[in-house]
């Protein structure tokens, strides 16, 4: 509602209403990016599995 009625910095008021909604799961994505990606991900150096890249 205090986003709706304000007319300037209307976007920062929604950026800090939705930014921890959004942040957390920008992080666990590339979280689980880091660890499987195929080259140097830290799944494959715990498994021991070596791959081109």
């Amino acid at each position: 509602m205090l986003a709706h009625h304000i007319e300037r910095g209307k976007w920062l008021w929604r950026l800090c209403f939705f930014m921890p909604f959004l942040l957390p799961s920008t992080v666990a994505a590339n979280l689980w990016q880091w660890l499987f990606n195929p080259g140097t991900g830290m799944v494959n150096h715990v498994l021991g599995i070596d791959t081109p890249g």
